[in-house]
């Protein structure tokens, strides 16, 4: 069988021209997951802990959106099927925390170092002895997501080149030159994506060289979009040839990846002058923020239900709704998304 990618370039261009197929015009979804988290504080201060989480895929339920199974959590998985004949992925994971414990604050595995990269919701509680009773004071911080930095790139993009039209349309109301079109903005969207990840990554490990080494790794990768033959992978769009499955979208974006990745590592020691020492650490450290944004983008689609129950009386939250003990919060993960979010709630148990 002919390959319809092949041509008298390398084989890595080859790779990357099927790679933007994929990665600037979003074949790859991420499903849908809830989350339900209920918190019974008890009046001796011990707190208990139920995670309720449904998914659309097992993969979606990993460590760090969910907790390990150990440091006092007990998890159980299992799948129901549903009238559409699709399956659901649920997990329950419970854990009773003594007072004076601390809290979670994370559900990543502490063990990993990784703290950082996930959700992080820093939780106290605090009981105080008052005349007219016992107070319990519940503190939890959704730290925000940086997300700007990043996403405003295409709305700036999409301006600066002309293509919002382009970008509100459905893609079969697309002409093929409008199609191209289309191609060649997401691509340079995405590749200045990278690039400001890569920017951060470069800053933390090399604080004081001067920008010159950088700028021309940045001109390299902008130059190297505009080689891509957009025609090829606009008739591979216009196929609509799916039969290669999940499998091979994954390795044509994992191509991608390794290709511009590729780039931005030759730059810096051609033009930076990195030693491998400190190509190792901006690797770790761009790395760090690629995985931030995958799990962030992963937050998006996540919905979150907080119910907390309090002791006695609730007297004062700023929970979306409140009965007699309990207080509830209601929000969308994309709603952390450069501000953290507080949930408040004091009770009191009288004399």
């Amino acid at each position: 069988m002919t390959d319809p990618l092949r041509q008298d370039k390398p084989a890595g261009r080859r790779r990357l021209q099927c790679a933007l197929v994929i990665a600037v015009v979003g074949i790859m979804l991420s499903g849908c997951v809830e989350r339900e988290e209920r918190i019974k504080v008890d009046r001796d201060g011990a707190v208990t802990i139920l995670l309720d989480y449904t998914a659309d895929t097992d993969e979606e339920l990993y460590v760090g959106r969910v907790p390990p199974n150990r440091y006092g959590w007990r998890t159980r998985r299992w799948t129901e099927d549903q009238s559409d004949g699709s399956v659901k992925y649920r997990m329950e994971a419970l854990r009773r925390i003594a007072f004076g414990e601390d809290l979670p604050g994370t559900y990543s595995d502490p063990a990993s170092g990784e703290q950082d990269l996930y959700l992080e919701f820093p939780t106290s509680l605090v009981v105080e002895v008052r005349p007219d009773g016992v107070y319990y004071h519940f503190e939890r911080l959704y730290v925000k997501r940086d997300w700007a930095y990043l996403e405003d790139i295409t709305t700036e993009t999409l301006i600066k080149e002309d293509a919002e039209g382009l970008a509100a349309k459905a893609t079969d109301e697309l002409s093929d030159s409008e199609r191209i079109r289309l191609l060649e903005v997401m691509t340079r969207v995405e590749t200045l994506k990278r690039l400001a990840m890569a920017r951060r990554a470069y800053q933390t490990i090399t604080p004081t060289d001067p920008p010159d080494g950088w700028l021309r790794t940045r001109d390299d990768l902008l130059a190297a979009i505009e080689e891509f033959d957009y025609s090829r992978i606009n008739d591979i769009l216009e196929s609509g040839d799916t039969t290669a499955g999940q499998d091979a979208i994954d390795a044509i974006t994992e191509a991608y990846e390794v290709e511009m990745d590729g780039r931005i590592t030759l730059g810096l020691l051609t033009y930076c002058g990195y030693t491998d020492s400190q190509a190792r650490a901006f690797d770790r450290a761009y790395d760090w923020h690629k995985r931030h944004l995958k799990y962030t983008q992963d937050l998006n689609s996540e919905g979150l239900r907080i119910a907390v129950e309090m002791p006695g009386e609730i007297v004062a939250s700023n929970a979306d709704e409140q009965t007699d003990n309990q207080a509830v919060w209601r929000f969308k993960g994309e709603w952390l998304h450069d501000r953290d979010r507080e949930l408040l709630v004091t009770s009191r148990v009288r004399n």
